[in-house]
C-alpha cells in the first residue's frame, strides 16, 4: 500500500525547472519530491516562489485495517483508522520536515527556521495511479531569509539521500543561525545574542562530535564561554583536518570578529545601551556562518567546505600554505 502527504514550503531558490527526487529506506521505501509551484497552482495563502514537497511511502497497514483498504473506495472513519492516518501524516511530515532541513545545511540555502507554509492531505493508493484521501490536512506558517546561496541545489539530492540514510541531524547550530539570521532587520539586539548562542551551540557540539570524552561539555547548563573553549580546543580540531598538508586552522579575523560579537552580546546581557550597526551585525552573523561550516569540516563533512565564501578560502588556504 502506498501513502502520499504533500507539503507546501516555503521559497527555497529553486528555478522553475528544478525537481529534486530522493529516494532512501528508513525502513520503508520513501520517496521525496520537490518542485517549485506552478503560476497556475498558486492560491492566495502561497506566495510566489514557494515549492511542492510529496512524501511517498510503501507500508502496509497494520491487519485489522487491511480490510478497509480492500473492500471500501474510501475507508469509513473509524478510531483506529483515524490513529494509523495520524501516525502516517506524523511520518511522513517528519521525512519531509527533515529533508528540507538537510537540504538547505548541505546547500547552504538559507529560510526561516520552519520551511513549512502549509500541510496538505494524507492520501493512499494501491496501485500509486489512483489515489484516496485518508485524513484532514493542517495548516503551517512561516518567513524567509538570505546569505550567498548556490544557484541551483537540485544537485544535492544524492549527498542528502545519503545524510537521511545515515541518520544525520542538521546541527542545532546551524538551526539558531537560521533564526538569527531571519531576525535581523526588525530586532538587531535578538540576532546577535542568538547568533552568539549558536556559535557556541555549534562548538561545543563540534567539540563532543570529535573528542568523545568531552561529550559531555555540550549537555551542561552552565559551560565555559568560548573565550575559554576556543583556545583549549581550537588547536586540537585543527590538527584533525589536513588542506595541502597542512592544519586547517581559523583565519585571526574570524576570532577577532567573533569575540567582538561575543563582547557585544555580554553588554546586551548586562543592559548597556550598545550601538549596533547594521553592517557590523552583518559581518559577525556571516563570520558565525562560517565557523558552522568549519565545525562541520572539523566533523567529517567534507563537502561544507563549499559552502564557505570566497574570502574564506583564501584565508583558510593562505593559513594551510
Amino acid at each position: 500500500m502506498f501513502f502520499r502527504h504533500e507539503l507546501i514550503t516555503k521559497a527555497l531558490g529553486l528555478s522553475e525547472n528544478e525537481e529534486l527526487s530522493i529516494q532512501f529506506s528508513s525502513p520503508h521505501q520513501v520517496a521525496v519530491t520537490l518542485r517549485r509551484l506552478r503560476t497556475d497552482e498558486l492560491k492566495p495563502a502561497y506566495k510566489l516562489g514557494d515549492n511542492l514537497c510529496i512524501i511517498t511511502v510503501e507500508k502496509d497497514p497494520p491487519l485489522e485495517l487491511q480490510e478497509y483498504f480492500e473492500k471500501f473506495s474510501t475507508p469509513a472513519p473509524t478510531p483506529q483508522l483515524e490513529q494509523f492516518g495520524d501516525q502516517i501524516e506524523g511520518e511522513l511530515s517528519d521525512y519531509g520536515k527533515r529533508m528540507l532541513r538537510l537540504l538547505r545545511w548541505r546547500s547552504g540555502k538559507s529560510s526561516h527556521y520552519d520551511p513549512i507554509r502549509y500541510s496538505g492531505k494524507l492520501v493512499w493508493s494501491s496501485d500509486r495511479q489512483h489515489w484516496q484521501p485518508l485524513s484532514r490536512s493542517r495548516p503551517h506558517m512561516g518567513l524567509e531569509a538570505g546569505i550567498p546561496e548556490p544557484k541551483r541545489i537540485e544537485i544535492f539530492a544524492e549527498s542528502v539521500a545519503m545524510l537521511m540514510q545515515q541518520q544525520v541531524e542538521e546541527p542545532l547550530g546551524h538551526e539558531l543561525f537560521r533564526e538569527a539570521w531571519g531576525l535581523r532587520t526588525e530586532n538587531p539586539r535578538g540576532a546577535l545574542v542568538l547568533g552568539i548562542a549558536a556559535a557556541e551551540v555549534g562548538f561545543k557540539q563540534c567539540v563532543g562530535t570529535v573528542f568523545p570524552d568531552a561529550k559531555e561539555l555540550a549537555n551542561k547548563h552552565w559551560s565555559p564561554s568560548l573565550k575559554q573553549l576556543l583556545p583549549k580546543y581550537l588547536p586540537k580540531l585543527s590538527a584533525r583536518v589536513m588542506l595541502h598538508g597542512h592544519a586547517l586552522s581559523a583565519p585571526k579575523r574570524w576570532l577577532e570578529v567573533l569575540e567582538e560579537g561575543v563582547t557585544i552580546r555580554n553588554q546586551i546581557a548586562h543592559r548597556n545601551t550598545v550601538a549596533l550597526p547594521r553592517e557590523q551585525l552583518r559581518e559577525i552573523l556571516g563570520i558565525i556562518h562560517e565557523w558552522l561550516y568549519l565545525f562541520d569540516i572539523y566533523c567529517g563533512h567534507e563537502w561544507a567546505w563549499d559552502r564557505l565564501g570566497v574570502e574564506s578560502h583564501r584565508e583558510l588556504l593562505a593559513i594551510a600554505g
